[in-house]
């Protein structure tokens, strides 16, 4: 689709100035402990120079529904509070089946209109995730989503906007066939979420925040590997794209999230901030910037307090460190 070039200098204005784009993410639940949970990443990150984000990508991927299940939104959701948010918690609480609540959440009534005057309808620049605790799951990514990150100055043909819908409609995931989930992606490497999905299918994680933990760890294992291997330029990459070109990480920003079924929950997360866009360079130098060496070392901590099979859910350990952002409402 040909925009105007009024409509691109206004996006590149908006999406420039919250430094917002491309996401990989897993929900998931336990239908046999009644947990739910999701985990994500992103290279996002907050610079002086640019207004503070006023959401966190947990804040503003993960929404979950006590007892019913989770709807996972990224690329380009909806501000909140918006009608989509609405209607598809209304209908997990009763209970729709997944692709009916996608059908209704992207349809002309629900979210009309279009994406910052690009000419590009609003839906086609959502993408979202839903499974329930009745093991039921489903994914949907809009058609412009390339369209819009090649205006944000991706290459049309180096842009990877890719989902799969890697989940269990019959809740058949794990020894006891009671996890189900729903992986998703864009703006990502192709095997990214094929990485999730085979990670969480691993029985290898205890629990599910032993799986949801394995799955976007996974992401990181590889390109570890694929380092240590001197293959990264093999497209051996995973992750959010953007920061393969800026240090080869998978992202800035990550977390990992489970409520129990008592109303306690366990969150994982680690932030990258830049204090000045100018000292970026020696920040990636010291290796502090992959995020998912703090949220190794906040998994393990909390494992450690919790038996494998967790017993309960008592301790709800918020290990948020290096910024608080709060919640941008859109790019993830």
């Amino acid at each position: 689709m040909k925009l105007s070039s009024v409509a691109i200098t206004a996006f590149v204005i908006l999406v420039g100035a919250s430094s917002t784009n491309a996401t990989f993410s897993i929900a998931a639940v336990d239908q046999s402990t009644g947990a739910m949970g999701g985990a994500g990443c992103s290279c996002i990150y907050n610079l002086p120079q640019y207004p503070p984000m006023p959401f966190t990508l947990y804040e503003a991927l993960y929404h979950p529904v006590p007892g019913k299940g989770v709807f996972v939104t990224q690329a380009q959701p909806p501000k909140s509070p918006h009608a989509v948010y609405k209607a598809a918690t209304k209908s997990l609480k009763n209970d729709a089946e997944p692709k009916d609540i996608i059908s209704k959440i992207t349809s002309d009534s629900v979210d009309p209109g279009e994406f910052f005057n690009t000419g590009l309808p609003n839906k086609g620049v959502r993408q979202y995730g839903i499974v329930d605790l009745k093991g039921r799951a489903d994914g949907y990514t809009g058609d412009e989503i390339g369209d819009l990150n090649v205006l944000d100055g991706f290459n049309s043909t180096s842009v990877q906007v890719y989902t799969e819908k890697h989940y269990s409609p019959n809740a058949n995931v794990g020894p006891g066939k009671n996890y189900a989930y729903v992986a998703q992606g864009n703006i990502v490497s192709l095997n990214t979420v094929q990485t999730m999905a085979s990670a969480f299918e691993r029985d290898d994680g205890c629990d599910l925040a032993g799986r949801l933990f394995n799955a976007l760890n996974a992401v990181d294992e590889a390109n570890k590997k694929a380092n240590a291997t001197g293959t990264t330029e093999d497209n051996n990459f995973e992750g959010d794209v953007r920061c393969e070109e800026m240090n080869g990480y998978p992202g800035y920003q990550a977390f990992v999230h489970v409520d129990f079924k008592d109303g306690s929950a366990m969150h994982l997360e680690w932030i990258v901030e830049f204090n000045d866009w100018s000292n970026k360079q020696g920040i990636e130098a010291n290796n502090t910037i992959n995020p998912f060496d703090k949220l190794n070392e906040q998994y393990k901590a909390w494992r450690a307090d919790h038996d494998c099979p967790p017993t309960s859910g008592k301790v709800r350990r918020r290990a948020s460190v290096g910024s608080d952002l709060g919640k941008p409402w859109f790019g993830w």
